[in-house]
């Protein structure tokens, strides 16, 4: 009974730390020190601008081309430099950079730039 009782609260633990922990697919448009601003669509595709603040041990990474590769550590300044190159879409540049980002308590814990993407290669 009591090795019950204590999987169900290591289990309520678990589930608590994924809930607090949120994770956002978005467009960072600006770099501003510690903060960032995200640009995300909902489900009606009505665009929104969110201001997230950086934490002090923010990990921030450039995923690999492959799932193989191994992703690659950024700094701010080279973050803020990819937000203001952006990216093109069908001969339009979009400033930006999408990326994964995981929040706790409203502050950025991680950022992962890109990813797996485009077209498969034929083997």
């Amino acid at each position: 009974m009591l090795r019950r009782s204590l999987a169900a609260a290591l289990v309520m633990f678990v589930i608590t730390g994924f809930v607090l922990a949120e994770d956002i697919t978005g467009l960072i448009v600006k770099v501003d020190g510690d903060k960032i601003t995200v640009k995300t669509r909902d489900k009606d595709k009505k665009s929104t601008e969110k201001e997230y603040k950086l934490s002090k041990e923010v990990k921030i990474t450039k995923a690999g081309k492959t799932k193989d590769d191994e992703p690659t550590k950024l700094s701010k300044d080279e973050l803020s430099e990819l937000a203001k190159k952006g990216f093109k879409i069908k001969d339009k540049t979009v400033e930006g950079v999408m990326a994964k980002i995981t929040t706790k308590d409203d502050e950025v814990t991680a950022i992962t730039v890109g990813g797996r993407g485009g077209k498969k290669k034929d083997q």
